[in-house]
């Protein structure tokens, strides 16, 4: 996914809906909260944890989907 903070926009993978619906809300969360926070800092982090607790958890899984 990716996230223009400027104008709000966020733009989907559409082969994410083959995925468990898991790995969609995470990317979703991630791209949202680059609203609030740009890069990957620890604003960013903190945030992350605040609304997805499992999200380093998340991305390992997902990371495995798309590298194979």
């Amino acid at each position: 996914g990716s996230c223009t903070p400027r104008t709000g926009r966020i733009r989907l993978n559409l082969q994410l809906g083959l995925l468990p619906p898991q790995y969609l809300e995470y990317v979703l969360v991630h791209e949202m909260t680059h609203l609030w926070a740009s890069g990957h800092g620890a604003e960013f982090q903190r945030r992350m944890t605040q609304y997805l607790p499992d999200w380093r958890r998340l991305r390992r899984e997902l990371n495995r989907y798309t590298t194979g």
